[in-house]
């Protein structure tokens, strides 16, 4: 194994860029029989655009299912036990707008449809299969929730208990409304993080409003939500081999004196988690260290010094590009939460 294999493994796992490296161990559990594809009068629809027009004219919410239909597990037993079921989509019918965004290894699937579903994918930081968002008709984000047993009477309890969120989003940001500054900062934040972690998605008002209502940064508000945007950035442009698109990227947030705080650290970290994929191992340590100087009492700083230590523990390698083994099958990995 390459020296810096593992510190790469533990940094991207931690940064949440799949991009950087495989998922090369089969998914647990072994693959359940393979589900049966939905019928031609499937009330699930692919194309997003037309499901928040639908949902629009309908005044109905969204399910955005996203899937791995060939070779994830879970995925197949949500779509076997509670995704195709008559009782469920019955019961989702008056409310909801189903999409299905699917990830397959071996069905063809056309190369602008991929393109569109990974773009999406980025767009609602799905980092893990199955991931099952609950949206407003605009496409905004305000719970997320993944496979679970029980069947169709139990998801649809738990989206009857997510949707409260929603009620509590749209009061939030109604105050917010009349607020200034920081405050009104503070609201948003609070508003688009409703659901017991920050969803960005589809919020690009919200998200401007942050960052300029908490423009000297002091709120930490700023640097959390250019942070956040950052990653799903770096994401993209690793994806596309631009490395050097993504160092200029972040190079640039660094040099922004008004980023404080868990955003430093996350930026730091990204930096870090670019620089080893390229081999260059100094830079990667030393955009550790500022990580962990940015915020030393965060439980991400705690992670960092055990990836520092396994650098510690593996001998000095000369600095060389670090290749990922081929990809086996579409990456679960999942960032920290902020």
């Amino acid at each position: 194994m390459n020296q810096l294999h593992a510190p790469l493994l533990s940094l991207c796992l931690l940064f949440g860029v799949p991009s950087l490296v495989s998922a090369g161990e089969p998914v647990a559990g072994g693959a359940p029989p393979a589900v049966a594809g939905t019928p031609a009068t499937s009330p699930w629809l692919t194309d997003l655009d037309v499901a928040k027009a639908r949902a629009k004219v309908e005044n109905k919410d969204l399910l955005l299912f996203f899937t791995g239909s060939d070779w994830c597990p879970p995925c197949k037993k949500l779509t076997a036990e509670v995704m195709t079921k008559p009782e469920f989509l019955t019961a989702v019918a008056p409310g909801w707008i189903l999409v299905e965004f699917d990830f397959p290894q071996t069905k063809e699937q056309a190369a602008a449809v991929r393109e569109r579903n990974e773009g999406l994918a980025m767009t609602y930081g799905v980092e893990g299969f199955p991931t099952v968002i609950l949206a407003d008709a605009q496409g905004r984000p305000y719970a997320r929730t993944g496979y679970q047993e029980g069947g169709p009477a139990l998801f649809l309890a738990k989206m009857t208990e997510l949707h409260a969120n929603k009620v509590k989003r749209d009061g939030l940001i109604s105050q917010a409304a009349s607020a200034a500054g920081l405050k009104k900062a503070k609201m948003l934040d609070e508003a688009l993080s409703i659901s017991g972690e920050t969803l960005i998605g589809g919020y690009e008002t919200e998200v401007a409003a942050i960052i300029a209502a908490d423009a000297d940064g002091k709120g930490e508000l700023k640097g959390k939500y250019l942070a956040i945007r950052m990653r799903a950035e770096v994401r993209a442009l690793m994806q596309k081999g631009d490395a050097a698109g993504a160092v200029k990227l972040l190079d640039g947030l660094i040099a922004d004196p008004t980023i404080f705080g868990q955003g430093r650290q996350d930026i730091h970290v990204g930096r870090g988690a670019v620089a080893l994929q390229q081999g260059d191992q100094k830079t990667a340590i030393a955009q550790l260290k500022l990580a962990i100087a940015a915020k030393p009492d965060s439980p991400q700083a705690a992670k960092l010094n055990e990836i520092l230590a396994q650098f510690a523990a593996a001998p000095a390698t000369e600095t060389k590009a670090v290749e990922a083994p081929p990809a086996q099958a579409p990456e679960l990995l999942m960032p920290v939460a902020p």
